[in-house]
C-alpha cells in the first residue's frame, strides 16, 4: 500500500514541477537574468548529478579527472549538453586504456 502512495506522491511532484512554469510564465520572458538562468540549468543539473559520481566510480582517479576536464572545456565553449556528456564519458573511457 505504501508503494502506491509513494508512486502517487512522485506523480504529483513531477506534474507540479512541469506545470508550474506554464502557469507562471504565460508571456515571453524578456528579463535577461531569467533567460540566462534557465539557459544554465541543464549544465548545473548535469554537474550536480555527475561530479560526485565521477570521483567515486572508478579505480583510477586520473581517468575520472581527465573526463571531468574534457567535459568542463566543452561546456565552457557552449556545446550542446549531449555532446558534453558524450565527450566526458568517451574521454574517461579512452584514458582508461592509456593510463
Amino acid at each position: 500500500m505504501r508503494t502506491y502512495l509513494y508512486i502517487f506522491v512522485m506523480a504529483i511532484v513531477t506534474f507540479a514541477i512541469r506545470s508550474v512554469p506554464f502557469t507562471l510564465f504565460r508571456k515571453k520572458l524578456t528579463s535577461k537574468f531569467f533567460i540566462k538562468f534557465f539557459d544554465f540549468i541543464p549544465y548545473a543539473v548535469l554537474g550536480a548529478m555527475t561530479v560526485p559520481w565521477i570521483f567515486d566510480c572508478g579505480k583510477n582517479e586520473v581517468c575520472a579527472l581527465f573526463g571531468l576536464v574534457c567535459g568542463v572545456v566543452f561546456a565552457y565553449f557552449e556545446k550542446p549538453l549531449i555532446v558534453v556528456a558524450f565527450v566526458s564519458c568517451l574521454s574517461a573511457f579512452v584514458s582508461g586504456f592509456i593510463f
